[in-house]
């Protein structure tokens, strides 16, 4: 799952909960029986599944993995507003709770993220400067063309770039 900054209001838990659930059914479509019963029951009304009624779909399509991993990108995009993203994870600590569910998260160093994950174990990942550059320089074909065929302002783009992303690193979080 990818979370999007511009797509922050359709990213709250029950939206999440469900692409998770909506991958798993595709990955496996003999066990779409509790997704089909959530549909049954909301569409005639006009309605949506609520946020209970997700995870108890997503519990019941879990019984039929021995392991399911789930990695999360960009998790410090989706935006707290209302708490989505703390309860997104509260969601998914208690799908864990007897199954073999492993998370794996990728996100800037942001103190709320950073608390969720205290007792998993972290990796951080830093761009360094030569990566940066060695990326830019690929990405040339896609300037305009005064930049193309100017090798100072190629040169002033890529140091440009490469001062903008001084300092960004991301971590790289598994429970």
């Amino acid at each position: 799952m990818y979370c999007n900054y511009k797509a922050q209001k359709e990213q709250d838990a029950s939206s999440m909960l469900a692409a998770i659930l909506k991958q798993l059914v595709q990955a496996r479509p003999s066990i779409i029986e509790p997704v089909e019963r959530l549909h049954q029951q909301h569409t005639g009304q006009g309605t949506r599944p609520s946020l209970d009624e997700i995870s108890s779909a997503l519990r019941d399509v879990l019984v039929h993995y021995p392991t399911v991993h789930i990695v999360i990108d960009a998790l410090d995009e989706c935006r707290d507003t209302d708490g989505a993203r703390r309860q997104f994870l509260a969601r998914l600590r208690e799908l864990q709770a007897g199954r073999d569910v492993r998370l794996m998260a990728t996100s800037r160093f942001i103190p709320e993220i950073v608390d969720e994950f205290r007792e998993a174990l972290r990796l951080e990942v830093q761009a360094s400067e030569e990566d940066v550059k060695r990326f830019v320089v690929g990405q040339t074909y896609r300037l305009p063309k005064c930049i193309q065929r100017d090798s100072a302002l190629q040169n002033m783009v890529q140091d440009k770039i490469v001062e903008a992303v001084g300092g960004m690193y991301a971590s790289c979080s598994a429970w």
